[in-house]
């Protein structure tokens, strides 16, 4: 079969597609003729060598969907044949991958095959950030960092079904606003010194809930415009600097700073993501969230997509197609 493999860290040239044995499933595991697989933000930092603790050579990718091929021992949820989307845990850009059992889930009809390649990641994420970190409640307000991005857009979008008085999203591009007004946002802001917007949109307040995926003076900037008892989730450190965060200022207004990474949640406690599927896929089938393509590419291009990618200016996710 054919991967895309990271040789060493470094640019985007360092891919390499390259030929593999096949995986075999092993009891309470499944192997999956991946279709699509996306392409995160995440893939490129691992590359680079400035994420994870992966050491090369290893195949590049998170997320997938795709048809099972094969089910080991212990797993009855899914049959031979049956459309899937799916966390692999040794790489997703190959033809054929090994899942567990606990990290693979079954896919009505309805969705598309781009939709569910677009979605894993990004909504198993969104939905854990509001739903178990900060557990969001209907009437709040939030304010969402990076919000033309697919965590953030999938954020606007479930924050808007699950009934916000108020969604506030950051972007840097003027040119990414209007996504992220379609997604549901009421107002996009400027990326620095939003927390003055913030409080004016607030009457003062502050917003209920954060969530940030940049860090550093980004989340010291969050806590500025943070209501009393309010949660903020920080899940990534764009940024790449740390924050500074007063503990007593925390005490004193019984508001909370979280931290959460799906990756370790898929590695140490997969079984929780079973509670993201079914929650995310049926608001996929109802297409109550979207996901917008950036495009679609052959397993080939993928050094192309990794620089896409980093150049910053795309909205949407970007698709391998493993069939091309």
């Amino acid at each position: 079969m054919r991967a895309a493999v990271v040789p060493s860290f470094g640019p985007a040239e360092v891919l390499k597609i390259q030929q593999m044995e096949a995986p075999q499933p092993g009891r309470g595991a499944v192997t999956v003729r991946v279709k699509m697989a996306g392409l995160n933000f995440a893939d490129v930092k691992t590359r680079a060598g400035k994420h994870g603790k992966k050491t090369p050579p290893f195949v590049t990718g998170i997320d997938c969907m795709g048809v099972v091929e094969e089910t080991g021992p212990g797993v009855d949820h899914v049959q031979s044949g049956q459309r899937v989307i799916a966390f692999p845990l040794q790489g997703a850009h190959a033809e054929v991958v090994y899942v567990p059992g606990t990290l693979v889930f079954p896919i009505p009809d309805n969705i598309s095959d781009e939709a569910a390649a677009a979605c894993p990641i990004v909504s198993f994420t969104t939905y854990f950030l509001l739903h178990e970190v900060t557990r969001f409640q209907q009437g709040e307000s939030i304010l969402i960092h990076s919000a033309a991005g697919g965590v953030g857009l999938t954020a606007v979008q479930m924050a808007a079904a699950g009934g916000a008085e108020l969604i506030l999203g950051t972007s840097g591009s003027p040119e990414k606003h209007q996504a992220v007004y379609q997604a549901g946002a009421h107002y996009v802001l400027p990326r620095n010194d939003f927390h003055k917007d913030v409080l004016e949109h607030t009457n003062g307040r502050g917003v209920d809930v954060v969530i940030d995926g940049v860090g550093g003076a980004t989340s010291e900037e969050s806590l500025q415009c943070t209501a009393g008892y309010g949660r903020m989730a920080i899940f990534g450190n764009l940024s790449g600097s740390a924050a500074n965060i007063s503990s007593p200022d925390l005490v004193a207004s019984c508001r909370s700073v979280l931290g959460f990474s799906f990756g370790t949640t898929r590695v140490q406690q997969p079984h929780r993501a079973k509670a993201a599927a079914d929650f995310v896929i049926p608001m996929i089938a109802e297409k109550k969230l979207t996901f917008p393509i950036h495009a679609i590419k052959p397993l080939d291009a993928i050094p192309e997509a990794h620089e896409e990618m980093e150049s910053g200016k795309i909205v949407g996710k970007i698709l391998i197609d493993m069939e091309r």
